[in-house]
């Protein structure tokens, strides 16, 4: 992996100026300043409305102009172009449009039918709005922050698809190691179905 791609951060939820004071409060702004560039649709749309066909030639020029190499939405549930009246519109602009080269993260709330506290694990179709998202991806992992007692946060990673293997049994685990001193995720390690599967039962057993 290049350490020095060149990445677009996508917010719907946070201006940046809030974002970037939370994160850079633990890691120094210069490891990040001369390849991060920052996008916020609240700051955007604080002097007006804009349609999404706009909102997106105005995601493409950024790409194109800062030679993108990495694009990151977060969260495409909960930008203001998320509506009921088409709520794949985003995503289909985004497969259609941006350049092949131009890797893309997007992350997603669950919907309503997901229990936070069930004893069902997530689906790709429980994505708050929309299955077509998890129709066209070539990865898509499901995220799990789980309290244990006594062991504190436990955050797992269960890889739900990836273009190299389609059958279900083929799911991969993570965890995922957050380091408090920069306040970050800075590593992940891979777990079998068993371990993810105890931590979950201790999870439960609350």
């Amino acid at each position: 992996m290049n350490p020095n791609k060149k990445i677009l951060l996508w917010l719907t939820e946070d201006r940046k100026i809030d974002w970037e004071a939370d994160f850079f409060e633990g890691l120094l702004p210069e490891k990040f300043e001369n390849n991060l560039r920052i996008f916020s649709e609240k700051d955007l749309l604080k002097n007006g409305k804009m349609s999404p066909e706009d909102l997106f030639k105005f995601i493409l020029k950024a790409v194109y102009e800062e030679e993108i190499e990495l694009l990151i939405l977060d969260n495409i549930t909960t930008s203001d172009f998320y509506t009921i009246e088409d709520y794949d519109l985003i995503a289909k602009m985004i497969q259609t449009s941006m350049p092949e080269e131009v890797a893309t993260v997007i992350f997603a709330h669950t919907n309503k039918t997901y229990k936070k506290y069930g004893r069902d694990f997530m689906e790709p179709d429980n994505i708050f709005g929309s299955t077509y998202l998890s129709k066209i991806t070539e990865f898509f992992g499901c995220l799990y922050g789980i309290d244990v007692p006594g062991d504190g946060k436990y955050t797992a990673m269960v890889m739900e698809k990836n273009r190299h293997y389609g059958v279900k049994s083929d799911k991969k685990y993570f965890n995922l190691a957050y380091n408090p001193n920069i306040r970050m995720y800075g590593s992940d390690s891979p777990v079998t179905y068993e371990q993810f599967k105890k931590v979950w039962n201790e999870k439960e057993s609350l």
